[in-house]
Formats: structure tokens, sequence, C-alpha cells
């Protein structure tokens, strides 16, 4: 079975890489930084196209803002896993009050087990 897409092409990038004789995490760079420069150029791209319909009013302000929200939504994604690196403690906290609002929405017993357990996971190699 092939891989294929991203995965497939950062796996076999890197195997290559690696059987060159490169280390594991430069055979990692080269696996996963093309892909990230490909996004970057065609994020910069997209901005500048929706700047220029804006510009030459081929662009509603209903569509702008329904672009502007996309990033601003992942702005506030970043900026909640940043602020939870530092205030671990009122994170957990918050995001066990998310989950059981949520279990209560769908009717559902909550156990905080699993939300400990996948932060506790997905936060602990993070620093401060």
């Amino acid at each position: 079975m092939l891989a294929g897409d991203t995965l497939g092409n950062a796996a076999a990038t890197y195997r290559w890489v690696r059987k060159a004789g490169v280390n594991a995490e430069g055979s990692g760079l080269a696996g996963t930084l093309p892909t990230i420069f490909n996004n970057a150029i065609l994020t910069v791209l997209a901005a500048v196209g929706i700047v220029h319909m804006l510009l030459v009013h081929e662009l509603s302000f209903v569509q702008f803002y329904a672009f502007l929200l996309s990033p601003i939504l992942l702005s506030l994604g970043v900026l909640a896993v940043s602020w939870g690196k530092r205030h671990r403690t009122s994170f957990y906290a918050g995001a066990g009050k998310i989950s059981a609002f949520f279990a209560r929405i769908l009717n559902r017993p909550y156990n905080p087990a699993p939300t400990e357990n996948s932060l506790v996971g997905s936060l602990k190699h993070l620093t401060c």
C-alpha cells in the first residue's frame, strides 16, 4: 500500500535523505519543510488575492469578513494554547468546564478523565 499526499511525500523524503547519511533531525526537516513552504506561499497568495479583490471592489464586505473569520479563529487557537502553556491549571479547569458543557448539551454523562489525560498528553512536552 502506498501512502500519498503529504504523509507519503514526507516519509519518502525522510527515508531517502536518511539513507544518504543525514541525521534524523535533518531528515525530518527535509521531509516537512517543502510542505510548510508550499502552505506559506499559498497563504500569502490568498491574502494578497483577497486584498486585491477588496481594492478593485470585486469582494463584498460580507465575503471579506467571511474570509477574515478563518485566520481569526486560527489565531485564537494559537493564543489559547500559548496561554495554556503558562497557566496550565486554569487551562485544564477551563477545558473541563467546556467538556462538561458539551456533555450536558448532548445529554451524556461527563467523565473528566479523558479530557485531563488528553490535555496532559498534548501539553506535557511544552515548556514555559
